[in-house]
C-alpha cells in the first residue's frame, strides 16, 4: 500500500488560491455592476434596462462557483489544521 503524503505548503497554497479566486470573482461582479450603473448616468432607456438584466445574469454566473470555493476553502483549512496537529503531536 502506498503512503499518502500531504505537504502543509501545498495545502496553504490551495487555501491562498481559493481566497484569490473568491476575491477576484466578487470583484469582477462588483466592477461589472458599477460600470453598468455608471453608464446609467447618461443612458436611461429600455435598452439600458435590458442590459441591466444581462449584467445581473452575468454577475450571477460569475459568482456561482463562490459557495463551492468557500466549501473547498473550509475543507482545506480543516485539513491543514489536522495535518499541523498530527505533525506537531
Amino acid at each position: 500500500m502506498a503512503d499518502a503524503q500531504v505537504k502543509i505548503t501545498d495545502l496553504k497554497n490551495g487555501i491562498s488560491a481559493c481566497k484569490i479566486c473568491i476575491g477576484e470573482l466578487k470583484a469582477t461582479a462588483n466592477e461589472l455592476r458599477r460600470d453598468y450603473q455608471n453608464a446609467g448616468n447618461n443612458w436611461k432607456d429600455e435598452q439600458y434596462a435590458n442590459l441591466g438584466e444581462i449584467v445581473e445574469n452575468c454577475c450571477d454566473a460569475i459568482q456561482e462557483p463562490i459557495p463551492k470555493l468557500e466549501d473547498c476553502l473550509e475543507w482545506l483549512q480543516n485539513l491543514t489544521a489536522l495535518v499541523e496537529e498530527y505533525e506537531g503531536g
